[in-house]
């Protein structure tokens, strides 16, 4: 995109960057659900059977990284803008954010406190980011076709969650339960028409390289 923007093609820029984006959300969107659903799962795998009282805070940092991959975006197009003065006073503003919450919520709530507050202090920088794009590019990298994407995961999800309480939760049901809820979404986004001829195009393009390989 920064050769696209040295040549001022705006209106490139802006296609790629709502492309780009939606990918982001698509990749990123399952694994949200998945560690909402599962996250003594996640927490056990990655930690120990010790942290498992940490589930409510790890549904709170899923939110909040799923946030943090929607401003990666924002942050590179508003850096070609040559705002990076900008960048560095949203992440002190994000800092104050983050430091007013943890004094207000840490001592009563303690961890899930702590959580909370980063979620919500992404969920700002977000916004943020996204209006700045706008006012400075005149840019908002975002499909309308991102509401099907999303539409398309809630039939999955309550799926998933009605049968999940008849299986135990270990690693070989989760792996089984993610994969079925995988390709479940997948066909959604199929059936709700998420992707258009840019998206085919892309997913045509990696079929081929993988079929010469």
């Amino acid at each position: 995109m920064i050769k696209e923007f040295s040549n001022k093609n705006i209106e490139v820029i802006e296609e790629l960057s709502k492309q780009v984006q939606k990918w982001i959300f698509i990749i990123n969107l399952p694994l949200l659900v998945l560690m909402i659903l599962f996250p003594g799962v996640f927490i056990n795998l990655l930690f120990g059977a010790q942290y498992i009282n940490a589930e409510i805070p790890l549904r709170f940092l899923a939110i909040a990284f799923f946030l943090s991959s929607l401003t990666v975006l924002s942050t590179s197009l508003i850096s070609m803008k040559g705002k990076s003065k900008m960048i560095l006073l949203d992440t002190i503003i994000f800092s104050i954010i983050n430091l007013i919450l943890n004094v207000l919520l840490i001592p009563q709530y303690r961890i899930s406190g702590a959580a909370f507050d980063t979620m919500v202090s992404y969920a700002i920088l977000t916004v943020i980011f996204l209006f700045q794009v706008k006012h400075y590019m005149d840019i908002i990298p975002l499909r309308r076709k991102m509401i099907f994407v999303l539409l398309s995961i809630i039939p999955p999800a309550l799926l998933l969650m009605y049968i999940k309480q008849f299986f135990p939760v270990n690693l070989l049901t989760i792996v089984l339960e993610g994969s079925f809820f995988i390709l479940l979404y997948i066909l959604f986004i199929f059936l709700t028409n998420s992707l258009d001829r840019n998206d085919l195009m892309i997913m045509k393009s990696i079929k081929e390289k993988f079929l010469i390989k």
